[in-house]
């Protein structure tokens, strides 16, 4: 003979299971941005689409208020919003990079990844690629394959030639 449940045990098992579907909905959430930056990281080193856009300020242009006692012109600048997709990209800086690069005061630091704006992953990109070439140059790259090498020495000796 089955045990039946009393109505006010039934009502607060499902409102046990309504809050624990909503814990569930909010980590399969957090989980499938987790899963995204994983994805990513195991690729090549380029931006992928997240699928979200934000909002941010954009100059349409000044107007013109007026001019000065010296003639000159006096503008204000006219903001608007403008949705634009954002980029994980995960940031690879050589170690001439140090531990981390600013933007805007926030560090991001190597080998995570970070959801930028197309803006920002332009400056991001940009400041990787100028670390990389930095790097080339302090310790070489292939680029002096044709010279002779020399053997440079330097002494404390002072050529004390007079002319």
């Amino acid at each position: 003979m089955a045990k039946t449940t009393p109505p006010d045990e039934l009502e607060k098992l499902r409102a046990e299971v309504a809050r624990l579907e909503g814990v569930l909905k909010a980590e399969r959430s957090a989980n499938e941005e987790a899963s995204l930056r994983a994805a990513y990281v195991t690729q090549d080193n380029s931006e992928r689409p997240t699928g979200k856009k934000v909002k941010v300020p954009k100059l349409k242009g000044y107007k013109h208020m007026g001019f000065t006692d010296e003639g000159k012109p006096i503008r204000h600048p006219e903001w608007e919003e403008v949705e634009v997709p954002t980029f994980f990209y995960k940031v690879e800086m050589p170690p001439v990079g140090g531990v981390d690069i600013k933007i805007n005061g926030n560090p991001l630091f190597h080998g995570q990844v970070y959801e930028f704006t197309t803006d920002e992953l332009r400056v991001v990109k940009d400041i990787v690629h100028r670390l990389k070439a930095h790097e080339a140059s302090l310790n070489g790259t292939n680029e002096n394959a044709y010279r002779k090498p020399t053997e440079a020495q330097f002494s404390g000796k002072v050529n004390a030639r007079v002319h």
